[in-house]
């Protein structure tokens, strides 16, 4: 990973996406751009992806634990291979 600063930005953002205190602002920046680094970009991939399976009528609602688990995994791995 090249770019520890953008990588720990994104983790904060799952951080804020398990809370539930995610803004659109921040969806906008880490969810739907697309990355160059590998890693980064699977982990993005991943918490979209578990996110629209969750809920894929789009409304909003507190997520479930198994959802924050998964997501919680997908920070973690991506931690590991940002040190």
């Amino acid at each position: 990973m090249k770019n520890h600063k953008l990588v720990e930005e994104f983790i904060e953002f799952s951080e804020r996406v398990i809370a539930g205190t995610v803004t659109t602002k921040m969806w906008e920046k880490y969810a739907i751009n697309h990355y160059l680094d590998e890693a980064l970009e699977k982990a993005r991939s991943e918490l979209v992806k578990t996110i629209i399976n969750f809920d894929p009528k789009g409304e909003v609602k507190p997520l479930s634990s198994e959802v924050k688990g998964k997501l919680e995994n997908i920070k973690n791995e991506l931690k590991q291979q940002n040190t």
